[in-house]
């Protein structure tokens, strides 16, 4: 396990945008299990109960648009405030993330987040464990066979 020394700013700025993750997810479920009460299968409902139902399934994109919003933002200002991505990364996810709450391109922002997560997911693998200098490697690293 390698220690890694950061600053108290960049693990809240990550936290929350986990937070703003799992947010989105649970907007994500809550519309997809209105999206499966088909009421054309169910006779005791009334054209009320139709009318809700139809409603969320409709109009419940804003938790899923704020959700990746949150995720957007912070994780791009934590890829500033960090060292394990370049600050134009982190930027490019922030201004994605300001376009998820931008009206009608909220769609294009949510799609060009998943992309940038997914470039972003390249680029970590293909660079490697971050290189630090001035930190003591544990006891058991130095150790030799």
């Amino acid at each position: 396990m390698v220690m890694v020394p950061h600053r108290r700013g960049v693990v809240f700025l990550a936290t929350v945008a986990d937070a703003g993750f799992v947010e989105m997810r649970l907007g994500k479920v809550v519309g997809v299990s209105t999206a499966e009460d088909d009421p054309s299968f169910c006779v005791v409902l009334d054209a009320v109960s139709e009318d809700t139902l139809n409603l969320l399934e409709n109009d419940f994109f804003l938790p899923i648009l704020i959700g990746f919003a949150l995720f957007g933002i912070l994780t791009g200002l934590a890829v500033v405030v960090g060292r394990i991505l370049p600050k134009w990364m982190g930027w490019v996810m922030f201004v994605f993330g300001l376009a998820c709450l931008a009206g009608p391109i909220g769609f294009f922002g949510i799609l060009a987040t998943l992309l940038w997560v997914l470039v972003a997911g390249i680029w970590m693998v293909k660079q490697g464990p971050p290189v630090l200098e001035g930190v003591t490697r544990p006891a058991e690293e130095r150790v030799t066979a």
